[in-house]
């Protein structure tokens, strides 16, 4: 008979991110640029602390400590719905540590950042998942539906250049 997967919870400590973990972050997204080639970031603890830690910061930053251990992190930013007129936050990027993986963090970041949007007066959260990122769109199915009315169309480096210079 094949074993049943139990998930644990674990204790965790959310906390909004400081300075001090730039560094931790910034590696973690250095070592993830080889994992798809279609990524070619250029995230560094100098980028993290000017664009999270500036009078008017880009994005915000919860991170999760688990046994005195950097155990992962979430990136969101605030955006603006005019259909509904509500105001909300983008995930821009989770991250959990592979050790600690299936413990119940993410969920624990994730819940953090929509109890600081509602708090703030946000009415929802959106983020965005690979296709071929498997374990993270069942992950994320777990948490709310896939949308399937919405399209998502982006420009970035040259396809950004030709759109801005035209």
């Amino acid at each position: 008979m094949p074993r049943k997967m139990i998930k644990t919870q674990i204790e965790c400590l959310i906390r909004p991110a400081q300075r001090d973990d730039a560094e931790s972050i910034a590696d973690i997204k250095i070592s993830q640029k080889g994992s798809s080639n279609e990524l070619h970031s250029g995230f560094s603890k100098d980028i993290f602390v000017r664009d999270c830690f500036s009078e008017t910061p880009a994005f915000n930053t919860f991170v999760a400590e688990t046994e005195n251990f950097f155990a992962g992190y979430a990136i969101f930013y605030w955006g603006y719905d005019v259909y509904n007129s509500s105001r909300g936050v983008y995930l821009a990027d989770l991250y959990v540590s592979k050790s600690y993986r299936r413990r119940g963090i993410g969920k624990q970041l994730v819940k953090e950042v929509t109890q600081f949007t509602k708090k703030n007066g946000g009415r929802w959260i959106f983020w965005s998942v690979l296709k071929n990122n498997k374990v993270a769109r069942q992950f994320y199915k777990t948490l709310a539906p896939q949308l399937n009315n919405i399209v998502m169309h982006g420009a970035s480096g040259k396809s950004f250049d030709r759109l801005s210079d035209s």
